[in-house]
């Protein structure tokens, strides 16, 4: 049986670790576009972990500072290769494209990314639309990211597809 100052010390400590594991703000999971030069996208968590294991904990990194997602990290520095931005008939997505240096997140050149949309990760959303889908594909060095009003112009469905099926864009 545990000692009272024992048990107390247990308790605090459980108390603590939970207080630190709901710590994570939801907008650490928000994504924005704005013109090319600011956008976020999720990522691992922690740098070198690969994309489709690290979905369930990724995080907003985006190209510079926004007040719409706080506590967002920036990507490193190189990783961003090129971005091009890209908007539907009356506004009804918003999308950026473009290439990666994997070497910048400790990527490796087998990793074939993953899928990123709403429900994952959890609590994940685009700041002003209903619906997302996001690839990043270490392999290829690219990364896509659409915005949506309507859940038909944010195909979520074809994960295995990559970039360039779901989201048609400028890769260079």
């Amino acid at each position: 049986m545990l000692s009272n100052k024992l048990f107390h010390f247990v308790l605090a400590v459980i108390l603590a670790l939970i207080s630190v594991a709901s710590a994570q703000p939801p907008s650490t999971r928000r994504l924005t576009i704005h013109p090319s030069t600011r956008f976020c996208l999720l990522l691992p968590y922690s740098v070198g972990t690969p994309i489709g294991p690290g979905v369930a904990n990724s995080i907003s990194y985006c190209t510079s500072s926004t007040s719409v997602v706080r506590y967002a990290r920036k990507f490193p520095n190189g990783f961003i290769k090129s971005a091009h931005y890209t908007e539907g008939t009356y506004g009804r997505y918003t999308q950026v494209t473009g290439r990666i240096d994997r070497t910048k997140f400790h990527l490796s050149s087998n990793d074939q990314g993953s899928q990123s949309m709403p429900s994952s990760p959890s609590n994940s959303y685009c700041v002003g639309f209903n619906y997302f889908v996001q690839f990043v594909e270490p392999n290829e060095n690219i990364y896509c990211l659409r915005c949506c009003h309507d859940a038909n112009d944010c195909p979520t469905n074809r994960g295995g597809e990559g970039c360039r099926k779901v989201i048609p864009g400028n890769y260079n």
